[in-house]
């Protein structure tokens, strides 16, 4: 700073977004360098020193706006994060509903119709014993709505669901590690985080979704090698030696593979 003025004019400015993040009213007192003799006189004056301190305390406040533009931000995303979650909770279950609805429907057609069969067989059955066999076993299981289309075409509509909150899970997965690295001491940014995740997992689960995070030994059914780890037990050879991101399976079906970093012997009891 070339002055003591300059200084005080850039910490004003510093703290001036610290007080308007903070939402605190300001008023500014004008802070001007003296002109004429009085001005001459303060220019012999040394004031390094004061300008030092004055920049120490304008990194402290750009250090401190930057802090709560950051948290802001992270309640921003928040709020953003439940909103999103809200309403795809509700989605879930109306069309948790709409299939149960769908289900029941089929079910009740199915079970007329299985009247109706059983109707008209009972119908040509005649006392005299001279015709009609009786409706062989199992015939009219054909057709049971478990079976049909319509089945599949719930599951890719809760599929399409599902995938949408993993990808945000992903985000909030990715958002801890770099709290954990880069800024382990903001403990509520942290919070907002761990209790998003929480909320994510209770959510997958309700959609019947399984959360893999295996330990032990690799399958490669359930898992993704991204990076292998060299050891000299071979009794480790091909187990996992730590989860990089969990896996999803829904109804049997692996959406998508626990990825792992995978333990590999240097030499193995077996070839």
């Amino acid at each position: 700073m070339a002055d003591r003025y300059e200084s005080m004019n850039s910490l004003r400015e510093s703290l001036d977004k610290v007080f308007d993040l903070c939402g605190l009213e300001k008023s500014r007192a004008q802070i001007q360098k003296p002109g004429g003799f009085a001005g001459f006189l303060e220019g012999l004056c040394d004031d390094r020193n004061l300008c030092r301190f004055m920049d120490t305390l304008e990194s402290q406040a750009r250090r401190a706006a930057r802090n709560l533009e950051d948290l802001r931000l992270d309640e921003w995303n928040y709020q953003e994060n439940e909103r999103r979650l809200k309403t795809m909770e509700n989605e879930l279950t109306q069309l948790q509903e709409k299939h149960r609805k769908e289900m029941d429907a089929l079910r009740r057609e199915y079970e007329e119709k299985l009247k109706d069969q059983s109707l008209a067989a009972s119908n040509a059955w005649e006392p005299q014993g001279k015709t009609a066999a009786a409706p062989q076993e199992g015939g009219m299981a054909a057709g049971y709505p478990e079976d049909g289309a319509a089945s599949a075409s719930q599951d890719e509509e809760c599929e399409a669901m599902i995938l949408n909150v993993i990808a945000m899970r992903d985000n909030l997965l990715m958002r801890r590690e770099w709290i954990r690295d880069n800024d382990p001491d903001n403990a509520s940014a942290a919070r907002l985080v761990e209790g998003q995740l929480r909320e994510t997992g209770k959510l997958l689960k309700k959609a019947g979704v399984e959360i893999l995070e295996d330990d032990g030994m690799f399958d490669s059914s359930r898992h993704t090698v991204v990076d292998t780890k060299p050891v000299d037990d071979p009794l480790l050879d091909n187990q996992i030696a730590e989860v990089f991101r969990p896996g999803y399976a829904y109804k049997g079906k692996v959406l998508r593979g626990q990825e792992v970093i995978l333990y590999v012997c240097r030499d193995p009891l077996f070839d």
